[in-house]
C-alpha cells in the first residue's frame, strides 16, 4: 500500500489529468477484459494460459491500435514514476545534507555561546 502523504500537496499539471484519465481508462479497460476473459463459455483449463494464449485472447477483444496506445500508455507511465522517484530521492537527499549543515551550524552556534 502506498502512502498518501508524500504526494499531499502536489498539484497536477494539464498533462498529469490527461495521463491519469487515460490510465483509468486503461484500468477500466483491462478489468473488462479480465472480466470477459474469466466468464469465457469454455472450461477453465486446467493447466495456466501461456504468454501466446493470452496475448490471442486479448487481440480478440482488443484492436491492435487500442493495444500499441496501452503499450505506449504504460511505458509512459513508468517513465514518469521512474522520473518521480529520481526526483523525490534527489530532495531527500538534499534534505538530508540541509539537516547535517544545520547540525554543523547549531554546533558552531553552541561553541561561539560557550566562548
Amino acid at each position: 500500500m502506498h502512502d498518501a502523504r508524500r504526494h499531499r500537496g502536489q498539484s497536477l499539471d494539464t498533462d498529469d489529468v490527461l495521463a491519469l484519465r487515460d490510465l483509468t481508462s486503461l484500468c477500466d479497460e483491462l478489468d473488462r477484459l479480465a472480466e470477459a476473459l474469466k466468464h469465457e463459455s469454455e472450461p477453465t483449463p486446467a493447466e495456466p494460459l501461456t504468454d501466446a494464449q493470452i496475448v490471442a485472447r486479448i487481440t480478440a477483444i482488443i484492436d491492435n491500435g487500442r493495444l500499441a496506445q496501452m503499450h505506449q500508455q504504460m511505458d509512459d507511465l513508468t517513465t514518469a514514476l521512474a522520473q518521480a522517484t529520481q526526483a523525490r530521492e534527489a530532495a531527500e537527499h538534499r534534505a538530508e545534507t540541509l539537516r547535517s549543515n544545520m547540525a554543523a551550524l547549531r554546533d558552531l552556534i553552541s561553541d561561539e555561546d560557550v566562548s
